[in-house]
C-alpha cells in the first residue's frame, strides 16, 4: 500500500484542529419566529395554549384575555434560537439522573408544518439546565435563563392596562 500523505496550511490546520463540540451543530430548533402559528406551555401542572390569529396571540379558552404579543415573543425567540451549552448524554434511555422524567416545563412550538418540542429538566452547574428535544436522542444543556423567562401566570402574559389620565 501507498499511504498518501497531504499538506495543509497552517491556517487550514488551525480552523480544523477545534473540539469536536465546537464543529457540532448546536442549534435546538429549526422552526423561523415569524411563521411560529402555536405555542403550548407546560408547567406547573398547568398547560396553556397560545394561537396566533391576524397577528395577535390568543389564549384558547380564555379568548377574552388581551395577550401582549412582546411578551409572548419575548420567550419564543430566545427558545427558538437556543443552543446546547453541552452534550451531556449522546443516548440517553434513563432520564431520571437529568430530571427529564417529570419535566420543570416544556414548551411545544409549532408553524403551519411542522412542531418542535423542548423539556427542561434539573439545573446544571454554570447557570445551565438540563433538556432534551423531542425527537432527539441527546440530554444537552441550556442557558436557565430560558426556563427562568417563560411566564409563571397568565397575568405574566397580559397586556398593561392603560391607567385612564384624569385633568
Amino acid at each position: 500500500k501507498d499511504p498518501k500523505v497531504y499538506l495543509i496550511a497552517g491556517d487550514d490546520k488551525r480552523a480544523l484542529d477545534r473540539p469536536l463540540l465546537e464543529l457540532r451543530d448546536k442549534k435546538l430548533f429549526t422552526l423561523k419566529t415569524d411563521l411560529v402559528r402555536q405555542v403550548v406551555l407546560e408547567r406547573k401542572g398547568e398547560r396553556w395554549v397560545l394561537e396566533k390569529k391576524d397577528g395577535k396571540w390568543v389564549l384558547q379558552g380564555d379568548e377574552g384575555l388581551k395577550i401582549d404579543t412582546e411578551k409572548v415573543e419575548v420567550f419564543v425567540r430566545p427558545t427558538l434560537w437556543a443552543e446546547a451549552q453541552s452534550f451531556e448524554k449522546e443516548e440517553a434511555t434513563d432520564l431520571k439522573p437529568f430530571g427529564l422524567d417529570a419535566p420543570q416545563a416544556r414548551v411545544r412550538l409549532s408553524d403551519e408544518q411542522q412542531t418542535e418540542e423542548i423539556a427542561y429538566g434539573n439545573e446544571a452547574p454554570h447557570d445551565r439546565i438540563f433538556a432534551r428535544v423531542k425527537g432527539k436522542p441527546q440530554v444537552v444543556t441550556v442557558r436557565s435563563r430560558l426556563l427562568n423567562d417563560l411566564p409563571q401566570t397568565k397575568q405574566d402574559l397580559l397586556e398593561k392596562e392603560k391607567e385612564d389620565k384624569k385633568p
